[in-house]
């Protein structure tokens, strides 16, 4: 019969699978090696032409904390009131408030006005380059390695003839690190204000450990079960894919961060649990399928009290495995409704500050070097300047993270269908190879939308 592998302390140990006997489960398994192949070299590919483009890894994203500052001091308080009011009326920008807290209090008998504001407090900046330096060696480390154990189970059923850790590993291994030597020479030569010398190699050692561990750790992998590594994949790389795409839509708020950050984090482990309890359905399934054939199934039977149980058992697991569905699509939902609903209205209302209504058509700046408006049915209007590419950001990734949430449900949808372990079998290897194509597909386009995304700014731009 041929086996799957299981990593062991020594080496790669044979470990029998129900269903790989089977002509299509074989297919599969090499499909999915192949695929991981790609990814790797796909995920390496990219990591090398961004530690190529200097200008990327330089580019900042500046951040702040939201600080609401009070005064009293009347003259402060009018300079306060007369900046909102002065901005108010010169954006044409609909439902514009510049939000702010006033009241009046008695002090020893006179009327004093409080007046607060809400302000940017700490600014500071960070390099997107290196949180995409995190995704895909990540990706690589970890595709690598799944590529390996396929690639390896293939290529010796009975088992590798001598465990040992350099003997099993294969080209992708030595690529990634490859890759990871070109890392520290390239970041350890930059100039970084942001980031300290000492800062960065902290950051190095722990993408490098963190992106190789799996073959140095000899995690356990098995592509016709779930696979909780796979999952820590995309805890470790998602959340900062989406910090990229709110930063890109001008979301810098760091509190706002931080809290889509560990949203997306939990989502992910969302679906760990999802495959778990799905496994136990399979699992009653298979169970329930053998009993339909036992003679001895009348009421008060053994048989039939366990055959209840089994029922009960599954029908838990559903519950469970839609209510951890609901939450998670609630959880997607929300991100990208604080995402979207803050691209809308960067996009609709970009450039009206310019008070180009104020202009006639003979007027209007539409030319160097106050080329700020535009003309539009023989009026002045605001121009807006954000990149293409931000819509592809946006657009792409919410799709491709969309998709992750789509196969996983379609897959409990057709959960009813897998009684018996073959069937088990090969929907764990399609919907793996699913999620390794989508996987390599979403970080891929992100790094494109990012480095399309710079090359449309001003040359001179270094932080946005």
């Amino acid at each position: 019969m041929p086996i799957h592998l299981k990593v062991s302390g020594s080496g790669y140990a044979p470990v029998a699978s129900p269903g790989a006997a089977d002509p299509e489960v074989h297919r599969l398994r090499a499909r999915e090696a192949l695929l991981n192949e790609l990814s790797a070299w796909i995920s390496v590919a990219a990591l090398a032409v961004l530690l190529l483009d200097e200008s990327a890894l330089l580019f900042e994203f500046a951040t702040w904390q939201t600080f609401l500052p009070t005064a009293r001091n009347q003259t402060t308080v009018r300079r306060m009131q007369d900046f909102a009011t002065g901005l108010e009326s010169t954006c044409d920008v609909a439902k514009l408030d510049i939000a702010h807290i006033d009241f009046v209090s008695k002090v020893n008998g006179r009327d004093l006005t409080y007046f607060a504001m809400p302000l940017a407090y700490e600014q500071t900046a960070f390099y997107p380059s290196f949180l995409l330096i995190w995704v895909l060696a990540c990706s690589a480390g970890f595709q690598s390695f799944r590529s390996t154990v396929l690639h390896r189970s293939l290529s010796f059923p009975a088992g590798p003839p001598s465990p040992g850790f350099l003997r099993d590993m294969a080209w992708s291994f030595w690529l990634a690190l490859f890759s990871h030597l070109l890392l520290w020479v390239k970041v350890g030569s930059l100039d970084t204000p942001q980031v300290t010398d000492g800062t960065k190699f902290v950051f190095l050692a722990a993408t490098s450990l963190v992106a190789l561990a799996p073959h140095y750790l000899r995690w356990a992998y098995n592509g016709g079960a779930p696979d909780f590594g796979r999952w820590v994949e995309y805890a470790l790389t998602a959340p900062l894919q989406i910090v990229i795409v709110a930063c890109s839509v001008w979301t810098r708020d760091r509190a706002t961060l931080y809290a889509l950050l560990v949203a997306q984090a939990s989502m992910i482990l969302s679906g760990a649990l999802i495959e778990l309890n799905l496994k136990r359905i399979y699992k009653c399934q298979h169970k329930l399928q053998m009993r339909e054939t036992d003679s001895d199934d009348a009421p008060g039977t053994a048989s039939s009290h366990k055959k209840l149980s089994l029922q009960r058992k599954r029908k838990s697991a559903v519950y469970e495995t839609l209510f951890t569905l609901a939450v998670a699509w609630v959880t997607f939902a929300a991100i990208w409704f604080v995402i979207i609903a803050q691209f809308e209205r960067l996009y609709d209302n970009a450039g009206r500050c310019e008070n180009c209504a104020a202009h006639t058509a003979s007027s209007c700046p539409v030319t160097a070097p106050l080329d700020l408006c535009e003309l539009a049915g023989g009026a002045c209007r605001a121009r807006n300047d954000i990149p293409s590419a931000v819509v592809w950001i946006v657009a792409t990734q919410c799709l491709l993270f969309g998709l992750f949430g789509l196969l996983q449900s379609v897959q409990i949808y057709m959960s009813a269908n897998v009684r018996d372990a073959a069937r088990a079998d090969l929907t764990w290897h399609a919907v793996s190879s699913y999620y390794a194509v989508l996987s390599v597909v979403a970080k891929s386009t992100l790094e494109i939308g990012f480095l399309v995304m710079l090359s449309q700014m001003p040359t001179s731009v270094r932080r946005a």
